[in-house]
């Protein structure tokens, strides 16, 4: 189910190709604001580039348009590396389910969070504020 969620959130982020050559300009300004970057790799489409990396074990994807100008990024990890203030919503309000994923989208409107929770019955999508505020986006009954 994981894999589900981090191929969806890849394909809507992107459609590339195979070859990218962003501009030095570009690519200096990601490796000093990354320089513990592993596993990068850049893909280009029609609006930008997109590069995919890891850092201290979180798959990061950020996406600049032509010019190099950021656009959005996503981050994939887990419930310990969620904020305190949405950490706790979620274990006040979900106190029966376990967090199975994060994913944080980050864009001009700042920052938000998916999380898929799950229990014995269902798998939840939850979607969250940087303040906590949690709204259910949909649940699935999972196959016995």
């Amino acid at each position: 189910m994981k894999k589900i969620f981090v191929i969806a959130a890849g394909l809507i982020l992107s459609t590339s190709v195979a070859k990218a050559d962003p501009n030095e300009k570009l690519v200096q300004s990601f490796n000093q604001t990354f320089p513990n970057a592993q596993s990068v790799k850049w893909s280009e489409n029609d609006n930008g580039y997109l590069v995919s990396f890891t850092q201290t074990g979180t798959l990061t994807k950020i996406r600049y348009d032509k010019e190099g100008n950021f656009l959005n990024s996503l981050r994939y990890y887990q419930e310990k590396d969620l904020p305190l203030k949405v950490l706790l919503a979620v274990k006040k309000k979900y106190k029966d389910k376990s967090v199975f994923g994060v994913t944080e989208l980050t864009n001009e409107n700042g920052v938000t969070y998916q999380l898929t929770l799950n229990d014995d019955k269902k798998w939840y999508i939850i979607n969250s504020t940087t303040d906590g505020d949690l709204s259910l986006k949909d649940s699935y009954t999972k196959s016995e």
